[in-house]
């Protein structure tokens, strides 16, 4: 589970997920003035706290219920968004390079639901056409 302070700057500015999330037990959450990460349990209050979202539960955000098709939507995304042009599919664009599958797979859902595409420069999702 990535619980890099970029993942957790990138899932708290990603507010349309945040808004939709319910709390339910097992899931990481990082408090927001310090970046201390938990599990949500009994008694555990997430209004001062970012939900880092889990692959699993960024792939139930599409509408595909079928595993396979969902390898096949990801692994279409990265060879169009994430891999250099021209080279075998292995070889990162620069502003993948050093990123988490956490982090791929909230880039796609983001792109895919919403249309908005991260932006290194302002730290925060933009629209697609902004970026």
């Amino acid at each position: 589970m990535d619980t890099t302070e970029q993942y957790i700057l990138k899932a708290e500015k990603a507010v349309l997920i945040q808004r939709k999330h319910l709390l339910t037990y097992g899931d990481w959450y990082a408090l927001k003035s310090s970046g201390q990460v938990k599990v949500a349990g009994a008694g555990f209050w997430p209004h001062f706290y970012t939900w880092l979202p889990r692959i699993d539960q960024l792939q139930t955000m599409f509408e595909s219920s079928c595993t396979l098709n969902l390898i096949g939507i990801f692994y279409d995304w990265l060879s169009s968004e994430c891999f250099q042009p021209e080279v075998p599919a292995t070889v990162f664009k620069d502003e993948y390079e050093d990123v988490s599958i956490e982090q791929l797979w909230l880039s796609m859902v983001m792109l895919n639901n919403y249309g908005k595409q991260w932006s290194d420069e302002k730290e925060d999702w933009l629209e697609r056409s902004a970026t």
